[in-house]
């Protein structure tokens, strides 16, 4: 867990690597650790469909990791 808020801390501090909204997630992520995109949408007072987009590159990016929903 320590290794991963170290590399989203790195990543934060390069703001050219990240959009603004990515980059306005990365704290609470960073912060508080994993939650539901509603809950950092709240935290990161964004719109969820924004959130969802942002999570998604950063996902992609090698930053986060979305375990499936279970059902």
């Amino acid at each position: 867990m320590r290794t991963n808020r170290a590399r989203l801390d790195a990543q934060a501090a390069s703001a050219s690597a990240l959009s603004d909204s990515q980059a306005q997630l990365v704290t609470p992520l960073a912060r508080l650790g994993a939650m539901t995109i509603g809950e950092l949408a709240t935290e990161a007072r964004m719109a969820q469909p924004t959130v969802t987009r942002s999570v998604k590159s950063l996902e992609t990016a090698g930053l986060v990791h979305r375990p499936p929903r279970p059902r």
